[in-house]
């Protein structure tokens, strides 16, 4: 015999092979010329022949069982909301590759076990791969906001690229002019990673507007008389100076109102003009008389006290 007595499973067939020391017979070989693993009897003999006596003999040949070999990759992403599974390879159709812990979706880190069973020529196999699927960044977007007072609570435009985590500020409800520097944040959350944006927010101080709400021209009647204004707002008051005149003339009033938290101030002049009444005459006595011997007059009463009636 001239041949290995095993072999590793590779889909061919293979013998043992042997030699006889003569041609005076034929070898009769049973049992040989085998494909899968397995353990075989192998007999050989030879009958007796005119020089030669008779021989047989067993021989036993093993095909061991090939190595199952698994290929595949580990897999290494980042967040997209996608699933993610290990695909290996297998070096024979004989099995399935059975897979545990696989087919994953949100972040962290996954081992996977592929295995494959014993089959009629392979050997069983284990082993794993790492899916690792690492958080996304998030996006926090927010824009600065330049207004005037209006005392209303200002409004931040911002978004965020997932539903994970909420928009937190750090300054809430920002109603009064000023200068604020607001930091959004989002928490880390189970796929995304945490954020922070800051936002500058700029309210400047609305215009005080002073509204006429009064007259600024009178007739003398003797009665005090102002320039009045209304102011649109209730944060400061309004200061007149020169204003309550009596007199007929032309008088210069000025209206202040000072600077507070949210409004400016401002200063307005304007005139408050009295002109003079109309002196009136009014007939007092009879223009006609019968004479009598006495002294008559026409008398007339004035309107006023300020000035007496020159006949």
């Amino acid at each position: 015999m001239n041949s290995d007595l095993s072999y590793v499973y590779d889909g061919q067939t293979h013998d043992l092979h042997f030699t006889l020391n003569h041609n005076e017979e034929e070898l009769v070989i049973n049992g040989n010329g085998n494909t899968n693993a397995g353990e075989y009897l192998v007999t050989v003999s030879v009958q007796e022949s005119k020089n030669y006596l008779g021989s047989n003999a067993e021989y036993i040949y093993v095909i061991n069982k090939a190595q199952s070999v698994i290929t595949g990759s580990n897999i290494d992403v980042v967040y997209d909301g996608n699933e993610y599974s290990i695909e290996a390879t297998l070096n024979h159709s004989e099995k399935e590759i059975i897979y545990f812990n696989n087919t994953h979706t949100n972040a962290g880190e996954y081992i996977v076990n592929c295995k494959v069973e014993d089959s009629d020529n392979y050997l069983g196999a284990s082993c794993d791969f790492t899916i690792k699927i690492n958080k996304a960044e998030t996006i926090l977007i927010g824009s600065d906001v330049e207004k005037v007072y209006d005392g209303k609570v200002v409004e931040i435009d911002c978004s965020i690229n997932h539903n994970e985590s909420a928009i937190e500020f750090d300054i809430l409800n920002i109603v009064d002019a000023g200068t604020y520097i607001v930091t959004l944040t989002a928490k880390e959350s189970t796929n995304y990673k945490a954020a922070s944006k800051i936002v500058n927010v700029v309210i400047t101080k609305a215009q005080s507007v002073l509204t006429l709400d009064s007259l600024t021209e009178y007739t003398y009647d003797g009665k005090i008389h102002s320039i009045i204004y209304k102011l649109n707002h209730s944060e400061s008051e309004i200061i007149y100076t020169g204003n309550d005149k009596v007199n007929a003339g032309k008088y210069n009033i000025t209206a202040e109102v000072k600077e507070t938290k949210n409004y400016k101030g401002i200063s307005v002049t304007n005139e408050l003009v009295i002109n003079k009444a109309e002196t009136v005459l009014t007939l007092d006595s009879l223009t006609e008389y019968t004479y009598d011997g006495k002294v008559h007059s026409i008398v007339y009463k004035i309107n006023h006290n300020e000035s007496e009636i020159i006949y």
